[in-house]
């Protein structure tokens, strides 16, 4: 069965359903900041162009290294919408296991956020060749040259960027791999396993066969956006981009394509 592409339904629920507060997160003053539906469109078209300017091509890997915060949604949708799939890495990994993953991987290209994970990272860079691009996210003033800032990156995004995205995430087919996440390691090295699009589509559709639409509306506490695959372990997308699938759950739920985890 086919349940479509992730890209694809994020922007069907974008198109279906503008949402002031697509993304909610809390500063450390404990005051809150919402994300519109179409400003969190917006970066994330923008950095997908970026990528495909840097050389990301369908089928390249790119790292995903950030804790629980709204650029791990937007690097993620970018990637995938560019045909690239998603290698994430959990927020505390080990030097060690993160070098790991990023040379079995192959990953050309990793996005980071906050300058804590930035600092992991650069001790490792002289044993990963084949990463040719740093991508950091709100790392402060005291970014190194070669890496390229994610807020640059995305500022000038508008309609051109978004219509390229539109055209690129038409071209992402079920089938394609959507990302490879590697496991604890705690019995040997890391295992990646690949998923398909498909394969968490049908988690997404599976996800909201029972799932209280009313209930989200009736409820007005703030909710922040869900972190995905791996910083920590969860996910698929924020609640707010899933509606469009709650009106096909109740016939497609009970079908559903189950995943076919497949290591590396």
């Amino acid at each position: 069965m086919n349940y479509g592409t992730l890209p694809s339904r994020f922007l069907s629920a974008i198109d279906s359903y503008p949402n002031s507060r697509a993304q909610m997160f809390r500063h450390a003053d404990s005051t809150w900041e919402s994300i519109s539906s179409a400003e969190l469109l917006r970066r994330i078209a923008g950095l997908s162009m970026a990528l495909v300017e840097l050389g990301v091509k369908p089928g390249d890997r790119v790292g995903l290294f950030a804790a629980n915060r709204p650029e791990w949604h937007t690097a993620d949708f970018a990637i995938n919408g560019s045909g690239g799939i998603t290698v994430p890495i959990y927020f505390n990994e080990s030097p060690d296991r993160m070098t790991y993953i990023l040379k079995h991987s192959g990953a050309r290209v990793i996005i980071v956020a906050g300058m804590e994970q930035l600092k992991k990272l650069l001790p490792c860079r002289a044993q990963l060749p084949e990463l040719e691009h740093v991508i950091v996210a709100d790392a402060g003033a005291d970014v190194p040259i070669e890496c390229l800032r994610y807020e640059t990156l995305i500022a000038s995004a508008g309609g051109a960027e978004i219509a390229a995205y539109r055209m690129r995430a038409a071209q992402v087919l079920p089938g394609q791999l959507c990302t490879i996440i590697y496991t604890s390691g705690t019995t040997g090295e890391p295992k990646g396993v690949m998923l398909t699009h498909n394969n968490m589509s049908s988690n997404i559709t599976d996800s909201c066969a029972t799932f209280d639409e009313r209930r989200l509306r009736r409820s007005r506490r703030p909710r922040p956006a869900g972190p995905a695959r791996n910083p920590p372990v969860g996910h698929r997308r924020c609640a707010a981009f899933l509606r469009e699938d709650l009106r096909e759950a109740d016939g497609a739920g009970k079908q559903s394509h189950r995943n076919q985890a497949h290591p590396v």
